[in-house]
């Protein structure tokens, strides 16, 4: 089986790696992993401050 990328224009390093590692999973129809529930941080100002 192949992946092909070919048809993408632009920097594709991150995408390869991306699709690269999830054609197996979906190839081999592979469960996928539950969603984390981990904290993520927000500024108490995130929407006033300036970015």
């Amino acid at each position: 089986m192949v992946a092909d990328l070919s048809g993408v224009g632009g920097n594709i390093n991150a995408l390869t790696i991306m699709i690269g590692e999830k054609a197996p999973d979906i190839i081999l129809s592979n469960t996928l992993l539950e969603p984390s529930n981990a904290p993520v941080y927000k500024a108490e100002n995130d929407e006033t401050a300036q970015r």
